[in-house]
C-alpha cells in the first residue's frame, strides 16, 4: 500500500514536471506553511525560473499548491507584459503618427522590438483593440496614401499654435516656464506636426518671477475654499531688484477671481479692513500662502466688476462720450466691442458712448489719438484733458530741442517705433 502511495506521489511529481517542463525543480522535505511557500517562490529571471516544490514530512504533497503559485505568477507576468505593450503602442502612435504619417504593421512591430516589448501581428491587433476599448481614437486605413495606423491627437497643429503663442507671448511667465509649458503642448502632437510650430520670440520683456504658476495654483485653491491669502508685493528698482511695498509686510486679503489683461495675470482681492476690491499683478507677488482659514464672503459680480475697470484699473463707471475720426472705427470696436453705443455718424466722424471708469489707462488710451478725437462728456474728463494739455505746454513752451541735445529725426523716430 505504501509502495502504491509512493508511486502515486512520484507520478504526481513527474506530471508536474511535464506541465512545467524546461524549468529546474528542487524538492525539499521540510514542513512549510502556505505563507512560507509563497515567499520562497521568488524567480530571479523570467527566462530562467527556479521552482521549489515542498513535500511535507507527513507525505502530503504540496506540488498542486506550488503549481498554482507558478500559474498565478505566470499570469501576472503576462498581464504586465500586455499592459507594457499597450502603453508602448500608444506612445509610438502618439509621437510618430498622424493622418498624413501612418505607421505600418511591420514598422510598429519593429518599434516595439527596439523597446524590448513583445511584438507581432496578434500582439499589435490586441493592443489596438485594447486602446479602442478605452476610447483612444486609433485608426487604420488602406486608402489615400500609405497603409497603416494613426491616432487622433488632443490638439490640432492650429490649436497647439494658438495655445503655444499665448504662452510664449505672455510677459507674466518667465522664459523657462514658457519654454517648459510650450514643450508640453508640442508633445501632444506628432513629431511631424511639431515641426510646423515655428514661433517667433516674444518682443515683450519677460518676468523674472518663476513662481507665477505656483502662485496661481495656491490662489485658485484659496478661492475655492473661500480662505484668505498672504503675500508680499513688490516693484522693480532701476537695478532690477525687488523693492517691497509696505516695507515687506505681508498683505492679508481674500482672493475672489483670477483674470488676465494685456497678457498679464491679475488676482482680484477684497481687503477685509477696507471692505473694497482691488487688483494685484500675480507676477509682482511672492511668498504667497493660503491661510486655510475661511473668511466671510461678500457678493461679487465679476462681469460687472470688469465693466467698471479699464486695463485693470478700477473706478466708478461713467458714460464717456467721444467724437472719433472715422479712421479709428476698427480700433474702437476692437477695444470696446459690444460695450459701445454709436449715436451719430458723418462722412468723417462717428460719436460713441462708452461705459467705463475714468482711469489713467483710459485717459492714456484716448490721448494716443489726441488729434483724431474730441471728448464731449463728462465734464470732469474734459477738465482733466485741459489740465494735461496745460501741464505739457508748461513743460515744453519756449524750449527748443537742439540737434546736439538729442533731436529725433523722422528716420530715427521710425526706428524707435519699431523697437518700442
Amino acid at each position: 500500500m505504501k509502495e502504491k502511495r509512493s508511486q502515486k506521489r512520484s507520478n504526481s511529481e513527474k506530471e508536474c514536471s511535464r506541465r512545467i517542463a524546461g524549468h529546474q525543480i528542487c524538492i525539499c522535505k521540510e514542513q512549510k506553511t502556505d505563507a512560507e511557500l509563497e515567499t520562497m517562490i521568488l524567480p530571479d529571471h523570467w527566462d530562467h525560473l527556479f521552482l521549489i516544490l515542498m513535500i511535507s514530512r507527513t507525505g502530503r504533497s504540496t506540488v498542486r499548491h506550488t503549481v498554482q503559485c507558478i500559474k498565478r505568477y505566470n499570469s501576472s507576468m503576462k498581464k504586465d507584459e500586455a499592459i507594457a505593450s499597450v502603453l508602448m503602442v500608444q506612445e509610438i502612435l502618439q509621437s510618430q503618427s498622424d493622418e498624413q504619417h501612418r505607421i505600418s504593421m511591420p514598422e510598429l512591430s519593429a518599434a516595439l522590438e527596439l523597446e524590448g516589448v513583445p511584438s507581432g501581428r496578434r500582439v499589435i491587433y490586441a493592443c489596438v483593440q485594447a486602446l479602442k476599448n478605452r476610447g483612444v481614437p486609433v485608426h487604420f486605413s488602406r486608402s489615400g496614401g500609405k497603409q497603416g495606423y494613426w491616432i487622433d491627437h488632443l490638439l490640432t497643429p492650429a490649436e497647439a499654435f494658438v495655445v503655444t503663442d499665448l504662452i510664449t507671448q505672455s510677459p507674466s511667465l518667465s522664459s523657462e516656464t514658457a519654454e517648459r509649458l510650450s514643450d508640453r503642448i508640442r508633445g501632444l502632437l506628432s513629431e511631424a506636426d511639431q515641426k510646423l510650430l515655428k514661433l517667433p520670440q516674444s518682443p515683450l520683456p519677460k518676468t523674472g518671477n518663476d513662481e507665477v504658476l505656483m502662485t496661481i495654483e495656491i490662489l485658485l485653491k484659496a478661492i475655492s475654499r473661500g480662505s484668505a491669502a498672504e503675500f508680499r508685493y513688490f516693484d522693480r528698482t532701476l537695478s532690477g531688484e525687488r523693492s517691497y511695498r509696505r516695507n515687506g509686510i505681508y498683505y492679508h486679503m481674500v482672493p475672489y477671481a483670477i483674470v488676465s489683461d494685456a497678457s498679464r495675470y491679475y488676482c482680484i482681492f477684497r481687503d477685509s479692513a477696507h471692505q473694497d476690491f482691488s487688483n494685484y499683478r500675480i507676477d509682482k507677488m511672492d511668498s504667497v500662502q493660503d491661510t486655510g482659514i475661511p473668511e466671510p464672503l461678500m457678493p461679487f459680480d465679476l462681469e460687472r466688476y470688469l465693466q467698471s475697470s479699464f486695463r485693470m484699473y478700477h473706478g466708478t463707471p461713467v458714460t464717456i462720450t467721444v467724437e472719433f475720426d472715422l479712421s479709428l472705427l476698427n480700433q474702437v470696436l476692437d477695444q470696446f466691442g459690444q460695450d459701445l453705443l454709436i449715436s451719430k455718424v458723418t462722412d468723417h466722424t462717428f460719436t460713441a458712448s462708452i461705459r467705463s471708469a475714468v482711469t489713467p489707462t483710459m485717459i492714456g488710451w484716448l490721448l494716443q489719438f489726441y488729434d483724431r478725437i474730441r471728448v464731449i462728456a463728462p465734464d470732469s474728463l474734459i477738465e482733466e484733458f485741459c489740465r494735461i494739455a496745460a501741464s505739457i505746454n508748461s513743460t515744453y513752451n519756449g524750449k527748443e530741442l537742439e540737434a546736439s541735445h538729442g533731436r529725433i529725426t523722422g528716420t530715427e523716430a521710425g526706428e524707435a517705433s519699431e523697437h518700442h
